[in-house]
């Protein structure tokens, strides 16, 4: 059913409270740099096996790599390891980071320019109802912590005894949202259907779907302009996002159907 202020689109109500909620952010470097970057034979892969590369967002950036590099090695192109191409890609993220530190520091009221409109809000309202609030993302750790930090956001992962914000690691089969979900469950005694996901990408809905909780997909466009983006929310809805909205912004309507206190 939808919403009627801005057709937000969930499902039956549930009356399971939620008690715990696993974020994912999106980290894109700019696109216009990867681009300059990369060379031609890179991108025609890259063209070719855009279903393929949707189906990988939320995962680990080094899976991405292991498939460009499979695909590469299908059509008979000049092939790097995985490796390098995930270094030359956290190169490029690198350099963009520092962008938004620089902005950042001259200008911290921008803040809002690198977060989905309402995001922060409705962090605020999660912790004030006691909402356990984790972060994971398949970017690698140092930098999901550092845009955290750099974002004023670190505070709503800030646990008695361990720092709820997870990224993927070198050894990269150690970490995965799916055990990110299980060290929640355990920690906290919870079934899954006390659990919902917020985020952009596959995997994060997939894998809570799974254990029987609530999949909130957000279908933001990346320009920052109010608005469904069409192309994320046909992929949210094809991975079993329950429910879907364009931001955050409306957030109460997505928290009052959870089950979640004002």
């Amino acid at each position: 059913m939808r919403h009627a202020r801005r057709q937000i689109e969930v499902p039956p109500r549930s009356f399971v409270p939620r008690r715990a909620a696993l974020l994912s952010p999106g980290v894109v470097p700019d696109v216009d740099a990867l681009v300059e970057e990369c060379d031609l034979d890179v991108l025609a892969v890259l063209e070719r096996t855009t279903p393929i590369a949707t189906q990988r967002t939320g995962q680990q950036t080094i899976y991405q790599m292991l498939q460009l590099e499979e695909e590469m090695h299908k059509r008979g192109g000049n092939c790097d390891s995985a490796a390098v191409y995930k270094k030359k890609y956290l190169d490029l993220l690198d350099g963009h980071i520092k962008k938004r530190i620089e902005s950042l520091k001259h200008k911290p009221q921008n803040k809002e320019c690198y977060m989905v409109r309402g995001a922060e809000l409705l962090l605020a309202r999660l912790r004030r109802a006691g909402v356990i609030c984790y972060l994971a993302s398949g970017t690698d750790h140092h930098y999901v912590v550092q845009e955290t930090e750099l974002l004023g956001l670190t505070s709503y992962f800030e646990g008695a005894d361990e720092l709820r914000i997870y990224g993927a690691r070198d050894d990269y089969k150690s970490f995965s949202k799916k055990h990110v979900i299980e060290h929640i469950m355990a920690s906290h005694h919870l079934q899954g259907n006390q659990l919902v996901a917020f985020g952009d990408g596959y995997v994060e809905i997939q894998e809570m779907r799974a254990i029987g909780g609530i999949a909130v997909g957000v279908a933001s466009q990346e320009s920052g302009e109010e608005g469904w983006d069409l192309w994320k929310k046909e992929r949210l809805l094809q991975g079993g996002a329950q429910i879907l909205a364009p931001d955050w912004v409306e957030f109460d309507v997505i928290l009052d159907y959870l089950g979640v206190s004002k």
